[in-house]
């Protein structure tokens, strides 16, 4: 037997040692009826997966096989296999159950309205809705993107292939993982909303248009535009926030940065994070253009510090006021507020939600995004978990009253495997 005849029988043993572990998850009716808006997500999973298998499987019958490559891309869909894996299992352990169908609702309930701006549901490229999961990182509101080594979201070979964060962009729907403790302090699971604002950027195509109209609204103030831009996608994943959760938002954001702030001079200016004062007093711009009263002073623990250096200051205003007002091609041509935007209706009902749980008070709402937002209002945890189940309770009735709200399509199911078979 030659080199090249070994090579092809071992790397054909290796994709067999392959299919008998991830063939039968594949092959399994992940359907299950407490959950029936994963069904789409599952089914984009085993495209994505039976097309990477499907390029293995042609590798070894190509004449000119390349041992190196072949054998990377099998274990890269062990990882896929595994990190989808993962993900699904939690579903379906009942002291997680809530919490993730709750979140998985906001999630989505964050993520359709752009993309229904952005795509016509039918169309291939379409996205399924984001996937919510329990991590070992950090809380999404501190944990910065550029300095993870590996996301617990992301296989580690498709981070070596394109980078962070462009690798998040070639999976078929957005994963998005919070803390384990997140369920036992729901106030902080507030900050699904921001990941879904780099999901939306990302996947639409904002951050161009984003860094042209920060330079407009800087004009001449060029010292400061790089602070400003390297800042841009956490900026807009906060105003995201605003717009899904209103003033809930902000005061969960500004909770935990006072929490954890140490004023750092030589450090400051450094992050990818605008600093925490002038981060608090930028949500707060805002919420002001959309309606909403939003003191820094009331929200920003440390009183006595200087909120920030007044430039800076008048350039958020600049910029939030630029970014609210206009028109996104990536969106259809539309603002971003008439995409996504939390009315004061839905913070009364918010407010409301929270004193009725507060009471004890039987109570109820179909709307989701107003129930996350009493979560903040209500804070405590015994007020919190009556939220809770007043959310399962709203997904539950959603679900049985309309159909599904990704159409599975055989175009969709084409792309997603031909995404699998030229992932890596």
């Amino acid at each position: 037997m030659t080199p090249s005849e070994r090579a092809r029988v071992g790397l054909s043993r290796k994709q067999q040692a392959l299919k008998d572990v991830v063939q039968p998850w594949l092959n399994q009716d992940h359907v299950n009826p407490r959950f029936p808006r994963m069904t789409s997500q599952t089914k984009a999973a085993i495209n994505l997966l039976n097309g990477l298998i499907a390029r293995i499987d042609n590798d070894i019958k190509a004449a000119a096989i390349q041992p190196g490559p072949v054998e990377s891309r099998i274990l890269g869909a062990y990882q896929f296999w595994n990190v989808f894996r993962l993900k699904f299992t939690q579903r379906l352990q009942p002291e997680l159950e809530p919490f993730l169908k709750a979140a998985d609702e906001l999630a989505w309930l964050c993520y359709k309205p752009a993309r229904d701006s952005a795509i016509d549901a039918g169309d291939p490229r379409c996205k399924e809705p984001p996937l919510v999961y329990f991590s070992g990182e950090a809380s999404p509101f501190v944990d910065s993107r550029n300095a993870r080594f590996h996301p617990e979201g992301i296989p580690s070979i498709l981070l070596q292939s394109y980078g962070w964060p462009d690798a998040a962009t070639r999976l078929p729907f957005s994963l998005i993982g919070v803390p384990w403790f997140q369920s036992g302090f729901l106030p902080g699971a507030l900050a699904i909303a921001h990941e879904v604002g780099h999901a939306v950027e990302s996947d639409f195509g904002l951050g161009p248009i984003l860094q042209e109209l920060t330079d407009t609204a800087l004009g001449s103030s060029i010292a400061r535009q790089s602070y400003w831009k390297r800042w841009t996608g956490e900026m807009f994943a906060d105003l995201w926030g605003c717009l899904a959760l209103g003033p809930s938002f902000a005061s969960a954001l500004a909770e935990l940065l006072g929490s954890r702030y140490q004023p750092d001079a030589s450090q400051i200016l450094s992050s990818e994070y605008p600093p925490p004062p002038l981060r608090v007093w930028w949500n707060c711009k805002v919420l002001e253009a959309n309606g909403f009263e939003a003191s820094v002073r009331e929200l920003w623990p440390h009183s006595t510090d200087r909120v920030f250096e007044q430039p800076f200051l008048d350039d958020a205003e600049r910029i939030a006021g630029v970014w609210l007002e206009a028109n996104f091609s990536g969106l259809g041509e539309r603002k971003l507020p008439g995409v996504l935007n939390f009315t004061s209706q839905q913070q009364a009902n918010a407010t409301a939600q929270a004193e009725t749980a507060r009471k004890r008070k039987a109570d109820q709402s179909s709307d989701v995004r107003a129930l996350w937002a009493a979560v903040q209002f209500a804070w405590n945890r015994e007020p919190t978990e009556i939220i809770l189940s007043r959310i399962v309770a709203a997904c539950d009735s959603a679900v049985r009253e309309r159909k599904p709200i990704v159409v599975a399509n055989e175009g969709r199911a084409k792309y997603v495997h031909a995404l699998g078979y030229e992932i890596l």
